[in-house]
């Protein structure tokens, strides 16, 4: 009895390791990045390019996030894995070696095709070989994982992009991947479905034509001379006729890339709507906050870097007490309810941001931020996994997995825009401010050599821009919290569903 035990142990224990190396090559690649934006923008382009370098990498990776969910479902999660791993290795080497800006997008737009398998497959494998009940205590020693990371991620872009180049962001993925692929390799096992498979090549056509059509819709409509104009009004059709189109073949197709039954499951599309929301709120804070503080703070990368440490350690604390509740009750529902309100409170405390505000007053408002976000970036895959049917876990999870994709991309992107927006017109309707200053400080070229007067009303323009950005979060933060209320309480399983 023991020797079985110890055996049931040992053969789970395996094939977590290989997924947290994963989650690590993940979540390490999503804030190495974020730190060293402001440099990368500032070398190879302008300010008005931001959410490109963001939503390039988002872009693939919604579009591959559901493909590898579906393939993972029919011939293994090994494989499908190990595809993932060696793209993203691949195109991390690219990046590190990008010399502008269309080289840069590039190979973010590569990342984020070996990316999008990363999560989906990883959190797959958790609902193949643990129970519901139990992936709560797995969910918060994936939150520590995660945390230390993303913890490691800010402090390695800042002394990166200090003391040698940020080029380097790049390459320390390719160790970390390396190591995940042999781990992956010794540890895990899967069994490969023998079934008659249809791919659904239309369903993987129009979907990739819904994804690109509306990020491209919300990163060129973030410049407002396009609206109107005939190219932004055909994307525009574009996106609405392969979205009906989608819809239409989805409902008849054998094996459908994303099932739309799914949806009239009510905690389905309950918390993939709260993870849309919480990961657009997620990534507007990564992006943004790093500029509030190199900025408008003026403090060096690697003392932004520990500044969003405070962050992310919010996250993974929210995260492993949500993980300790589950598992305790068997219940979920008002977890997070409850993370919501902590989350809203925190981005009002941010909304009022400005040149005066303390580090420390900093360090509370990202902590109350972080443990609002951990029940959510945490409970709802479970939550998730739990309402689905056995058959469909990995779609499902993949298709939450598209969801915050589309929530990171869209909300980052509509946010850049309300951000680049508000800036330009703060600066514009200044007249005392010179044309030649104005090119520099969209650009974010040369901020240091200007006048005091002039750097003070830049600041001022990017903390203006700053507070709308977070006022607006916060607004989303109480969707969340109305959405949490609608969910229904199915009580998780002990047992894995056979």
């Amino acid at each position: 009895m023991t020797k079985t035990a110890e055996g049931k142990t040992r053969s789970k224990t395996l094939p977590l390791t290989a997924v947290a190396a994963l989650l690590m090559l993940a979540a390490l690649d999503q804030t190495i990045v974020t730190t060293a934006l402001p440099k990368i923008v500032s070398d190879l382009g302008s300010l008005d390019q931001l959410s490109l370098v963001v939503t390039s990498y988002l872009l693939t990776a919604t579009i591959s996030a559901p493909i590898y969910g579906k393939m993972g479902d029919i011939f293994g999660r090994k494989a499908m894995i190990q595809v993932a791993i060696i793209i993203f290795i691949c195109s991390s080497l690219l990046a590190a070696m990008a010399q502008n800006m269309t080289w840069i997008l590039i190979a973010r737009a590569a990342q984020g095709l070996g990316g999008g398998g990363l999560f989906v497959l990883a959190f797959t494998v958790v609902g193949d070989i643990i129970p519901s009940r139990e992936r709560g205590k797995v969910q918060g020693l994936f939150a520590v994982v995660f945390g230390l990371s993303s913890i490691l991620g800010p402090l390695l872009g800042g002394f990166f992009v200090d003391e040698l180049t940020w080029h380097w962001i790049f390459l320390i993925n390719i160790p970390v991947g390396i190591l995940a692929l042999i781990i992956l390799q010794l540890s895990f096992k899967t069994k490969v479905a023998k079934v008659n498979f249809s791919p659904d090549y239309f369903g993987i056509l129009l979907l990739a034509l819904v994804i690109g059509s509306l990020i491209l819709i919300t990163t060129v409509g973030s410049n407002g001379s396009y609206w109107g104009t005939t190219n932004f009004n055909l994307l525009c059709a574009v996106c609405l006729i392969s979205a009906v189109c989608f819809i239409f073949v989805e409902l008849n197709a054998k094996d459908a890339i994303v099932p739309l039954n799914l949806f009239r499951i009510n905690n389905f599309w309950v918390y993939s709507a709260i993870g849309l929301i919480s990961s657009s709120i997620l990534f507007s804070v990564l992006t943004f906050i790093p500029f509030y503080l190199q900025i408008v703070k003026d403090f060096s990368p690697t003392r932004s870097g520990f500044q969003i440490i405070t962050l992310t350690a919010g996250i993974s604390f929210g995260a492993i007490i949500s993980g300790i509740i589950m598992t305790k009750t068997g219940k979920y529902k008002l977890i997070p309810f409850i993370g919501a309100i902590f989350l809203t409170f925190g981005l009002l405390l941010m909304s009022s941001l400005d040149e005066a505000t303390t580090p420390h007053a900093l360090t509370i408002y990202l902590s109350i931020i972080g443990f609002g976000l951990g029940p959510q970036l945490s409970v709802i895959t479970t939550a998730i996994q739990n309402s689905a049917p056995p058959k469909q876990l990995g779609v499902a999870t993949s298709t939450l997995t598209l969801l915050r994709q589309v929530g990171s991309s869209v909300g980052v992107t509509c946010l850049t825009w309300l951000f680049i927006s508000q800036y330009k017109k703060d600066l514009f309707y200044n007249q005392s401010v010179e044309s030649e200053i104005l090119d520099q400080a969209l650009s974010l070229r040369s901020l240091s050599h200007i006048s005091e007067s002039d750097g003070t009303i830049i600041r001022g323009a990017l903390t203006h821009g700053i507070q709308i950005i977070f006022f607006v979060s916060a607004i989303m933060s109480m969707v969340i919290i109305i959405l949490s209320l609608i969910a229904k309480e199915i009580e998780l399983k002990a047992q894995l569903d056979t």
